[in-house]
């Protein structure tokens, strides 16, 4: 059992089965309670609900992201969020965030390599690491709500700040109800802007004489990923709702739309469940087999049809929960 227990918390599965487990115990508890208002439907795609005004709400992620072209890789990102309604239609949340990873072999050369590994790392064994990502701040302001008018709409801003990485993500969020509000549908459009931290510190030799004559210095690096995410949840009892969820996924190399890399989709169900004071939801996302890649080192960085590279894997896993004060 030990054996097993390590080999869990290694490749970062530990992590979602405590949550699962966790999950489903707290569901049984609370299971005859009434819905709740606030509670997320999707593990990835936002609705335009906001948190009534002067309540609290703390939310519990785990994000987990698992395989690669090759070898053995889990990343698993661990936010805990505050969560505050400062109007009936603007809320605002502060997350930190922390993250897990561990990375075998997983290049075509049999080193290490992957996502969020840092940058000084030789890629020459196995790494297995816990770090601080920084905080974040989302901002949600909705404009229409699905429940008085034909759709929903809503604004999001999060920016994020971190050692190594800074990122800004503005979101559209569309959602269009059904079927008295049983069945409820999404479209979130996001652009987000990253800059990266590359890390200097080579030392500079004079070519003539091979003296050290200076080191490289720390510079930020950017990208951006345009995105549109879909999703559909249906109320089939009391309390519990199930769905569907769709990633596609565009990266691109700078800020200019001219120099995507790659377009990937990502497709999976979810299911959901809420009362009064809790609520809990589990989304499994399938990267699916017809990327499109636009670079020869896309190209290589593909197998069966799916891109892993730098930025995505074979399966995603996203477990959220939320308590109301």
């Amino acid at each position: 059992m030990e054996k097993i227990i390590r080999n869990l918390r290694r490749r970062g599965w530990l992590g979602l089965l405590r949550a699962s487990i966790f999950c489903m115990l707290m569901s049984g508890v609370v299971f005859s309670q009434p819905a709740m208002a606030g509670e997320s439907l999707f593990g990835y795609n936002y609705v335009t609900d906001t948190m009534p005004k002067g309540k609290w709400e703390l939310e519990q992620w785990y994000w987990g992201k698992y395989g690669k072209k090759h070898g053995d890789y889990a990343n698993s990102l661990y936010r805990t969020e505050i969560e505050y309604g400062v109007t009936d239609n603007y809320q605002i949340s502060f997350y930190t965030n922390e993250r897990h990873v561990y990375s075998n072999k997983t290049e075509d050369d049999g080193s290490t390599g992957g996502e969020d590994l840092p940058a000084n790392f030789s890629g020459d064994k196995p790494f297995n690491g816990l770090s601080w990502e920084g905080i974040s701040i989302e901002n949600i302001y909705r404009i229409l709500s699905p429940y008085k008018h034909p759709i929903g709409l809503a604004l999001y801003f999060e920016p994020s700040f971190g050692p190594n990485e800074i990122e800004l993500e503005p979101k559209l969020i569309i959602q269009k109800n059904f079927m008295e509000d049983r069945l409820v549908t999404v479209m979130n459009l996001w652009y987000e802007l990253e800059w990266e931290r590359e890390k200097g510190g080579a030392a500079i030799e004079d070519e003539e004489t091979g003296d050290v004559i200076g080191f490289e210095k720390t510079h930020w690096g950017k990208e951006s990923v345009f995105e549109v995410d879909m999703g559909a949840s249906y109320r089939f009892a009391r309390n519990w709702s199930a769905g569907l969820e769709a990633r596609i996924h565009n990266e691109i190399a700078s800020f200019k739309p001219k120099d995507i890399e790659h377009t990937a989709f990502l497709f999976g169900p979810n299911i959901h469940y809420a009362n009064k004071r809790f609520w809990v939801t589990a989304t499994v996302l399938f990267q699916l087999p017809f990327v499109a890649t636009y670079n020869e080192e896309q190209q290589q960085a593909t197998k069966g049809g799916r891109v892993y590279g730098e930025e995505h894997e074979s399966v995603e896993a996203r477990v959220k929960t939320g308590w109301l004060f």
